[in-house]
């Protein structure tokens, strides 16, 4: 089992919780999930750290126990408490660091660990487990592209949107339809998604390919009406048009929609609105719904099959 530690700003806690669940399996409105599958941490966009849990129990005194029979000999090992969902005051904290250590084989090294090990209490539950990685936040990156736009998707939720898409997997064919600048398309590429992006206006499609090109991608980005796009993917990231560089406006969306329908079996939706009838007119089931707030314009997103 694995615990995974969650990220999670103001207004946007519902998509880092709608990322857990697609890479992780786990559905949660905590701050945590705790799931059997292994994600990797470079993938993500909201989950902070993970553990495998090797111990587990209600009891701290039979939790040490159970950590003696795996009998841990590790060179440099450190052993941290993290606060996660329940609090525990620094001197208890300190005193159950030092009494997991001494089950240890050999002897910690606090200054210059070369392994980490956590343990927490969720739920009056105490947990034991190796630390495994730490989110490097590749999206931070992406966030320097040399083009961009005041309607442009944050580069965080990009990377989440792909994330929702494509579950834990990355042997897929993915495209975007009105990619803007191409900030979905950097994400999916910096995890090794095969991915397209289109866009009906000229002055950004230039744009969006010089943002791919900065970071080392080939142009990737056509100029075309997303109602025209031919082919077949698996996976589609669909940011409606609503700003001031759109040329068709709302009354495409039908359209947009219906033509992603012919293009994949899975969709996410973004819209300034809510839209479930055209998404459900077009073909598509609605299987998972959250709307994120943002000053005065709220983000409609839907998982759609």
């Amino acid at each position: 089992m694995y615990l995974y530690i969650l990220s999670k700003p103001s207004n946007q806690e519902k998509i880092a919780e709608l990322e857990c669940l697609m890479l992780t399996g786990t559905k949660t409105d905590k701050s945590y999930a705790i799931s059997p599958n292994y994600t990797d941490l470079k993938r993500a966009a909201y989950i902070d750290f993970s553990v495998d849990i090797h111990a587990e129990d209600y009891s701290l005194n039979n939790l040490y126990k159970k950590i003696e029979k795996l009998n841990l000999s590790r060179e440099r090992f450190r052993v941290r408490f993290i606060n996660v969902h329940e609090h525990i005051d620094f001197h208890e904290r300190k005193r159950v660091e030092r009494e997991i250590s001494d089950l240890f084989l050999t002897a910690p090294d606090l200054k210059n660990p070369l392994t980490d090990f956590i343990v927490t209490r969720i739920d009056q539950k105490w947990l034991f487990g190796e630390f495994v990685e730490k989110s490097p936040n590749r999206w931070l990156i992406f966030n320097k592209k040399p083009h961009t736009f005041c309607n442009a998707l944050p580069s965080r939720m990009a990377r989440a949107l792909v994330n929702i898409a494509a579950c834990n997997s990355t042997d897929i064919k993915l495209v975007d339809p009105c990619c803007g600048v191409g900030t979905v398309l950097l994400e999916a590429l910096d995890m090794g998604i095969d991915a397209e992006g289109y866009d009906i206006n000229e002055i950004v499609v230039n744009n969006a390919n010089l943002n791919l090109v900065h970071f080392g991608f080939e142009s990737k980005v056509t100029c075309l009406d997303a109602s025209h796009i031919k082919g077949m993917y698996d996976v589609s990231v669909i940011d409606l048009p609503y700003g001031v560089l759109s040329k068709k406006g709302s009354d495409k969306y039908d359209s947009i929609i219906g033509n992603a329908r012919d293009l994949c079996k899975r969709a996410v939706i973004l819209s300034s609105r809510d839209i479930q009838n055209i998404i459900l007119s077009c073909g598509f089931k609605v299987i998972e719904y959250i709307i994120l707030p943002k000053g005065g314009l709220d983000r409609h997103i839907a998982v759609c099959e």
